[in-house]
C-alpha cells in the first residue's frame, strides 16, 4: 500500500499563549510572518525544537509522511488565523496582507 503525501501546512495564524514545538520524527517545516511563502520554510529535522511566542505570527506543517510533533503550551489557547477567508490548512502559497 502506497500513501501519496501533499505539502500541508497551517495558513500564518498566532496564538495568544507560547507554544513549544518538539520534532520528534521526520522533518516539520516552519515560518514566521504574515506571508505564507514556501520559500520561507525552514526544515526541522528530528530533534529540533522550536518556540512559538504569544501572539508571534507564523505558519507549518509536514511536507512528507511519517512526521511527528509534540506541541506543549497552556491551554485554553485562542488560535488567530491572518486570513480568516483563507483555508486554515493547506499547500503553501505566497500571501500578503
Amino acid at each position: 500500500m502506497s500513501i501519496e503525501v501533499v505539502a500541508i501546512q497551517s495558513a500564518p495564524h498566532s496564538h495568544d499563549q507560547d507554544r513549544f514545538v518538539t520534532v520528534i520524527s521526520g522533518v516539520w517545516y516552519a515560518g514566521m510572518g504574515p506571508e505564507w511563502d514556501p520559500k520561507k520554510n525552514i526544515p526541522m529535522p528530528a530533534g529540533s525544537l522550536m518556540f512559538h511566542p504569544a501572539n508571534g505570527i507564523h505558519f507549518d506543517g509536514a511536507m512528507a509522511a511519517d512526521t511527528q510533533v509534540q506541541i506543549i503550551g497552556m491551554g485554553p489557547v485562542k488560535t488567530v488565523w491572518i486570513y480568516p477567508k483563507e483555508d486554515h490548512f493547506g499547500k503553501p502559497h505566497k500571501l500578503s496582507q
